[in-house]
């Protein structure tokens, strides 16, 4: 015959108190975590003037003004091309706000709501220079044509 000892009796029972506390206590931190938030990290390039073709670490993203969610922070590379005017190569780094530091960025992941990190960067286009030298041929080659013409 096994004897129970009175410590342990009823301890399991949804009659005692003790239990029914820590019961509803499991149960809420387990909904909190099902609906914990996220970070949303996302980036607008805009340029001056828009429509161009914008590339973001070999990635096409689109005609600007453009949006997109990034995952990581660091250096990224933009390249940036509209016909007429130059390509533009840029190398830009993305710095985590501080409340996105270790060990503070678990913290924000686990919040019951969204944080968001918005970002913008603005480039201006040049537009193409045409070279003399291409023009002067052009134009020497025109007046060669007249000559021979004649």
């Amino acid at each position: 015959m096994t004897r129970v000892l009175p410590l342990f009796n009823n301890c399991w029972s949804f009659k005692n108190p003790c239990m029914i506390r820590s019961s509803c206590v499991v149960a809420a931190l387990a909904v909190l975590m099902l609906e914990t938030g996220c970070v949303r990290r996302s980036l607008t390039i805009r340029t001056d003037p828009p429509g161009a073709f914008v590339h973001v670490n070999d990635e096409p993203k689109g005609e600007s003004p453009v949006e997109y969610d990034f995952m990581w922070y660091g250096w990224h590379r933009v390249t940036i091309r509209k016909e007429g005017f130059e390509r533009l190569d840029d190398k830009k780094r993305l710095r985590p706000p501080f409340y996105l530091w270790i060990p503070f960025d678990l913290i924000m992941e686990a919040l019951p709501f969204t944080v968001r990190d918005r970002r913008e960067w603005v480039y201006t286009l040049t537009p193409q220079q045409v070279e003399q030298s291409v023009l002067g041929s052009d134009e020497e080659a025109a007046s060669e044509t007249q000559e021979h013409e004649k």
